[in-house]
């Protein structure tokens, strides 16, 4: 894990705009947030995935009406790396900013069987916190590893899952708080062992849209070569 690689899609799936930051991240989430007409912030990991990274970019010198586009260097910089303020032993975090964008929402191990979820104020400077609450786990039964957070009005969503694509680690988990007082309203499993046409599918990352729930898959095949797919779980309510 040395760099984040930052890719801009037009509606066919074509990279239009790229940049590669000598940045360290798991970079499970990756949340934007729009601050200008071209100016947006990224949100992901941090170098220690103790922390929150935020990233800067503009699109002004992308001309979204051309009939052609191609793959030119994005302007981005680094902005800051703030440490979350976990109230834990937590030592990797997944952050993700919520859907009206005035949160941030993180999960962190505290052990193998304890997750810490918590809710802070996306003030851009001090990330205070507004609710914590721990989550019991079987890390074995529920997931194997964090994936991905998201937070939509009082929900929240964690993925859970392996980049394995068969065996008993084939089955991913979706879990649903209830963000007033943390309490786990339901969850889903999901399971990817019928695609043996992968060598690796590993979700990373999710995604709201329109009250749907998305969850990203990048995927490996049998001669190495990669894809990434966005897949609906959920509808919202």
């Amino acid at each position: 894990e040395k760099y984040i690689f930052f890719n801009l899609y037009d509606t066919h799936g074509k990279s239009i705009g790229n940049v590669k930051v000598d940045y360290p991240s798991h970079g499970q989430d990756l949340s934007i947030e729009k601050i200008s007409e071209n100016e947006y912030y990224l949100y992901s990991s941090g170098r220690k995935r103790d922390k929150i990274a935020r990233f800067k970019f503009d699109t002004s010198n992308i001309d979204f009406n051309a009939l052609y586009h191609d793959d030119i260097p994005l302007k981005l910089n680094i902005e800051f790396n703030k440490t979350i303020n976990l109230k834990s032993n937590a030592a990797s975090v997944t952050p993700s900013i919520s859907e009206d964008k005035s949160k941030i929402v993180s999960v962190g191990d505290i052990n193998e069987a304890v997750l810490k979820i918590n809710i802070n104020d996306n003030d851009k400077l001090n990330f205070n916190v507004l609710k914590s609450f721990n989550f019991d786990i079987n890390p074995k039964s529920d997931g194997y590893l964090n994936q991905g957070i998201a937070m939509f009005g009082e929900k929240i969503f964690l993925l859970r899952g392996h980049v394995k694509a068969t065996g008993e680690k084939s089955d991913k988990k979706i879990f649903v708080f209830d963000a007033k007082n943390g309490k786990l309203l339901t969850s889903y499993t999901f399971s990817l062992e019928n695609n043996t046409e992968f060598y690796k599918i590993e979700p990373e990352g999710l995604m709201i849209q329109n009250n749907e729930l998305f969850v990203c898959l990048p995927t490996i095949n049998n001669n190495n070569k990669t894809k990434i797919r966005l897949y609906k779980l959920l509808d919202i309510k």
